[in-house]
C-alpha cells in the first residue's frame, strides 16, 4: 500500500477520533480541505469546505453530547478514504 493511501487512512481516523468523538473544532481548518464536499445531506447545512464541516459536527455533538464515533471499516486508495 502506497504512502499516500496510508496517510490518507490515518487523516480519517484521526478525524473520526479527535474531531467527532473527542470534539476537537479547533483541528478542522488543520484536517478539512477548503474544497471538501459533504455528500451526506443534512438539513441547515448548505455551505462546503470548512465551515459545514464545523457546523455538522457542532450540530450532531450539540444533540448528543456524548457522541462516540466507530470506524467499522475503512478502504483507501491514493489521497482518498472512505469509512
Amino acid at each position: 500500500m502506497s504512502d499516500e493511501t496510508e496517510d490518507s487512512k490515518a487523516l480519517l481516523c484521526r478525524i473520526t477520533e479527535e474531531m467527532w468523538t473527542e470534539g476537537r473544532l479547533d483541528l478542522i481548518e488543520e484536517l478539512v480541505a477548503e474544497n471538501f464536499k459533504d455528500h451526506v445531506e443534512m438539513p441547515g447545512l448548505e455551505s462546503t469546505g470548512p465551515e459545514r464541516y464545523r457546523a455538522s459536527v457542532v450540530m450532531i455533538r450539540e444533540a448528543f453530547p456524548d457522541y462516540r464515533e466507530e470506524i467499522l471499516w475503512l478502504v483507501g486508495e491514493g489521497d482518498r478514504a472512505v469509512s
